[in-house]
């Protein structure tokens, strides 16, 4: 009898959290390829992240409202957007053969 009652009372408190979402799940789009993650939202819900491009490397990306645009870095293998602030700055990471370097992208400009 005391499991049962165990389970009503986690029942009877998830139901009011399942009735009113505290998120969206909105999809997020492609590069080309066949998935991307987000890493980083802002309060304007734009996501960054990391999308496979047709050529199998990683690619950073920006969306919003549900279309994304590829972050584009001169002499990059691959690359992966981290962040984003409200002013729409976005962080990250580029690779090229040289190595990872730490990337700032304004405007869709990169900077590092």
């Amino acid at each position: 009898m005391r499991s049962s009652a165990a389970v009503l009372s986690v029942l009877f408190i998830a139901v009011p959290l399942a009735a009113s979402p505290l998120f969206v799940v909105i999809g997020l789009g492609n590069l080309g390829g066949s998935q991307s993650a987000a890493f980083g939202i802002n309060g304007q819900g734009t996501a960054v992240g990391s999308a496979k491009l047709p050529s199998g490397a990683d690619g950073a990306f920006v969306s919003s409202g549900g279309s994304m645009s590829a972050l584009s870095a001169a002499g990059a293998t691959s690359s992966q957007a981290n962040g984003i602030n409200n002013a729409g700055q976005v962080a990250g990471t580029v690779y090229s053969l040289s190595g990872a370097q730490a990337a700032l992208w304004t405007n869709g400009m990169f900077s590092n």
